[in-house]
């Protein structure tokens, strides 16, 4: 018997589509990790040659400025002074803009570990879209209702079209395996096995005989299993 299962397939699609986007963010951090541990690396290090160079720069516009400073007036001019105290300071801030980018590229390690993390949450949220899929898939197998064995259906409640409760009852399911709890004497076990084929009379149709096994005996008397077992009393 099957349950309308439109609103469950939905849900489950859902649940894949979330799973497919999950995966694929994944894949991309994984990328971007994978690429921040060379490019970071490379960063810092061209940061650094961009500090070697503007140090260069500001001890070629320092010398500049000096020799400008210390040449007779009557060599030189006044613009010239000018242009040499303007490169003196771009030099002198380009080294400052220089070390911060050093600053900053240096950290490559803290860098690293932030696309790390990320990797994690993204592997956390593709398991999570795995169970909620599961779920999914769970609901969606409820949707058939499932006999838990063979049998015969006896006494049915339903018809096709019926609208049923959680809990209502809709059929009856009889096993065809049949078994017969029997009491012997204590006498009688001595010779009795599990696994011993027997020969079962019914006392409704004496002519048929009915072959069977002992499944398993019991370790204890039919009275001292029930729920009210029977005192003996003696004295």
């Amino acid at each position: 018997m099957e349950i309308d299962p439109s609103d469950n397939r939905a849900q489950r699609e859902q649940a894949n589509a979330q799973l497919g986007l999950a995966v694929a963010q994944l894949h991309q951090a994984q990328a971007q990790l994978a690429l921040s541990k060379v490019q970071y690396p490379a960063q810092r290090d061209q940061a650094l040659a961009d500090q070697a160079k503007a140090e260069a720069n500001l001890l070629n516009a320092q010398a500049d400025y000096r020799r400008q400073r210390g040449v007779d007036p009557r060599a030189t001019s006044q613009r010239n002074i000018d242009s040499a105290s303007a490169q003196l300071r771009s030099a002198q801030a380009q080294l400052q803009s220089a070390k911060a980018q050093v600053e900053v590229a240096s950290q490559v390690a803290l860098q690293i570990r932030q696309q790390e993390t990320n990797v994690e949450a993204r592997q956390q949220q593709v398991e999570q879209a795995k169970a909620q899929l599961s779920t999914a898939d769970l609901n969606l197998s409820y949707t058939q209702v499932r006999a838990p064995y063979d049998g015969f259906v006896t006494k049915r409640n339903v018809q096709l079209g019926t609208l049923v409760q959680a809990g209502s009852s809709l059929f009856s399911l009889v096993s065809p395996e049949i078994w017969v709890t029997a009491n012997f004497k204590e006498s009688q076990l001595q010779h009795m096995n599990p696994g011993d084929k027997v020969e079962i009379s019914v006392d409704a149709w004496p002519d048929m005989k009915l072959e069977g096994h002992v499944d398993s005996i019991q370790m204890g008397s039919g009275s001292r299993f029930s729920t009210f077992p029977s005192e003996n009393a003696t004295g």
